[in-house]
């Protein structure tokens, strides 16, 4: 799921949360060790800098907020990365996290810990043995599969890409506005094709299939191969 994280979210967004992934240079993200009771793992489990929405707010501004206010941190980006909608909350609203991250270098010893029992920063691999709530988990895994964490760290090797030139009746193409956030080197806010990597395995035109309906809801019946381009 994904929405403008820079648009208010509507009254009444009550169960909406903004969360961040501060993310070092060394691939370690900042994990807070929680003291309220939220089953399963409940009192000493793992979980994110976040918290919940305040009417009036956009997602980005929640997210940067919450971390201020939890570890006196104020960040300077937070790019987005994904909302996820978890089901029903305790508090009996549909719960959904909108979720930023940062590679933003800030010095350890600024961290207050203004909320929860502790804030550390943990590995990938020492992240996998922590006790986390099934969400929590689900949502962390998530972010460290993805390319923004990956491609962040500079950790993925040189890939392909599928992109689609969608035409209709009169010729006109469909472009994807990029993302406003993206690092400058990824051309924040331009027009491409819609398109993604193929994934190892992946024929072209399965990949070029498969994320075009990521991207937009369709599935397209078939493509053609038009042209390869190497860069």
């Amino acid at each position: 799921m994904r929405v403008d994280p820079d648009q208010p979210l509507p009254p009444g967004s009550n169960g909406h949360a903004g969360i961040v992934f501060l993310v070092r240079s060394d691939g370690r993200v900042l994990l807070q060790q929680r003291d309220d009771i939220q089953p399963p793992e409940g009192y000493g489990r793992w979980a994110f800098p976040g918290g919940g929405w305040e009417n009036g707010e956009t997602p980005r501004q929640c997210a940067l907020r919450e971390m201020r206010e939890e570890t006196a941190l104020d960040l300077k980006e937070a790019r987005y990365f994904r909302s996820f909608e978890l089901g029903m909350g305790t508090h009996g609203y549909p719960v959904t996290w909108h979720i930023f991250f940062s590679f933003e270098s800030v010095e350890e010893s600024r961290i207050e810990v203004n909320e929860g029992l502790a804030f550390t920063f943990w590995s990938p691999a020492e992240a996998a043995d922590l006790r986390m709530n099934p969400r929590d988990r689900r949502v962390l895994d998530a972010f460290l599969a993805s390319h923004q964490y990956r491609g962040g760290l500079r950790l993925d090797p040189p890939h392909a890409t599928a992109l689609v030139i969608e035409l209709d009746r009169w010729g006109r193409v469909l472009l994807q506005l990029r993302d406003r956030d993206l690092p400058a080197h990824l051309h924040p806010g331009a027009w491409t094709l819609p398109g993604g990597r193929i994934e190892s395995g992946e024929s072209p035109d399965s990949a070029a299939l498969r994320d075009f309906e990521d991207k937009t809801g369709v599935l397209l019946e078939k493509v053609s191969l038009y042209r390869t381009f190497n860069r």
